[in-house]
């Protein structure tokens, strides 16, 4: 009976959406001008605009009012994460209405809600282990992360 109790625990607790959401090809995604995968070039972060740089847990992050960027130590793009004016390479802006989003992206997604964030719409591909998230305020984009898992 206890491990029938620590099962139906682990499996509410699991995020199971993430699970059974069908796969998107985002393998060709960006946000302007970072992709994932890619060597981080410190010239481009400058073209946008002054940043910080700090060491991260297994890498770098480098910090601008408008967007944060995370790297291995081999100086690769692991995350993105913009809050103002850069866009995805599909062409999706902060500010941009929820249903725009899913018309470029399709209906394979998950959603969940995190404190101090709010809401998030959460495409993933599998075969490329990479996340495109947008976190939501009143049903337009209020920040985008593109992500490794």
């Amino acid at each position: 009976m206890l491990l029938i109790i620590i099962a139906v625990i682990a499996i509410a607790l699991y995020p199971i959406q993430q699970l059974i959401t069908s796969s998107t090809n985002l393998r060709e995604e960006s946000i302007e001008p970072f992709s994932l995968h890619t060597t981080l070039n410190e010239e481009t972060l400058r073209s946008i605009g002054e940043f910080e740089r700090s060491i991260q847990p297994n890498g770098y992050g480098y910090q601008s009012e408008n967007y944060y960027v995370h790297t291995n130590d081999d100086h690769e793009i692991t995350s993105i994460s913009i809050s103002e004016e850069l866009q995805t390479s599909s062409g999706i802006h902060i500010g941009d209405s929820v249903e725009d989003w899913i018309d470029v992206y399709g209906d394979d997604y998950y959603t969940y809600q995190e404190m101090g964030l709010g809401d998030a719409i959460v495409y993933i591909d599998r075969d490329h282990t990479i996340k495109l998230t947008l976190w939501t305020m009143d049903d337009h984009v209020r920040y985008i992360w593109l992500s490794t898992y």
